[in-house]
């Protein structure tokens, strides 16, 4: 069994967020805590696993070195160290042999949110409080696009006889299009959509007004207590002599 060829294992980015959370709260909840321990959800194609999430799970401690966990238990380490990315199996001797891992990005909406998530906060600090509030928005409305584009290349090829003709494909882009005609409004050039991103947008503008406004109120009384513990200052020095 230690002989055979390791199986290829690949870790779709929110299973590594979700890990890297687990390992982040208990770190800072709880300095007694050895381990975290979580179990991985994801499936099988032949000698590859695919791991898609995981989650944290709670144990019961029999000693020292037995935990009461299933046979599929993942086991998160929480070490002073970055986080590891290692798959092991476990072999019938009792061993374990290394897996080959790699990040799966295939999954563009995933990778949207795990970068929306994950951005550098230096940068999301310089960035505008409006632009933080469209980005998702924006991320959507770009891989809507990527979609569009790829049915308007299927049609094309379609109507240049170089792919086979699908029709249930078909009927779905024409009820894509009646519907999108549908919610156009008569006269002009304004439309239902353009109407619903003109309330996202203001919606947006009006809670980055109500942010800035909180955030100048907070700088107020940070500045207020300061002026109010330097002017008490002279006063308990005098006080000690």
């Amino acid at each position: 069994m230690s002989n055979r060829r390791a199986a290829t294992v690949k870790v779709h980015p929110l299973a590594l967020l979700n890990i890297s959370d687990h390992v982040t709260r208990v770190c800072y909840s709880d300095q007694s805590v050895g381990a975290v321990k979580g179990l991985l959800i994801g499936y099988s194609d032949g000698a590859d696993i695919t791991i898609t999430n995981s989650f944290q799970c709670v144990t019961d401690e029999l000693s020292p070195l037995v935990v009461r966990s299933d046979n599929e238990s993942a086991w998160l380490s929480k070490e002073s160290e970055t986080l590891p990315i290692q798959a092991f199996e476990r072999g019938v001797d009792g061993s374990f042999i290394e897996l080959n891992v790699r990040i799966c990005m295939d999954d563009e909406a995933e990778n949207i949110a795990v970068g929306h998530v994950t951005k550098n906060a230096k940068q999301a600090s310089t960035a505008g409080t409006y632009e933080h509030l469209v980005e998702p928005t924006i991320g959507a409305i770009a891989m809507l696009n990527k979609k569009i584009e790829s049915l308007l290349e299927y049609v094309n090829a379609v109507q240049r006889q170089e792919v086979e003709v699908s029709r249930p494909l078909l009927r779905s882009i024409s009820a894509i299009c009646d519907r999108l005609t549908a919610m156009s409004q008569a006269g002009g050039d304004a439309t239902a959509l353009r109407a619903h991103w003109d309330e996202v947008v203001e919606d947006c503008m009006a809670v980055a007004l109500a942010a800035e406004g909180t955030a100048n109120v907070a700088e107020f009384c940070a500045t207020m207590d300061r002026r109010r513990i330097a002017a008490r200052a002279p006063k308990a020095l005098q006080m000690d002599l």
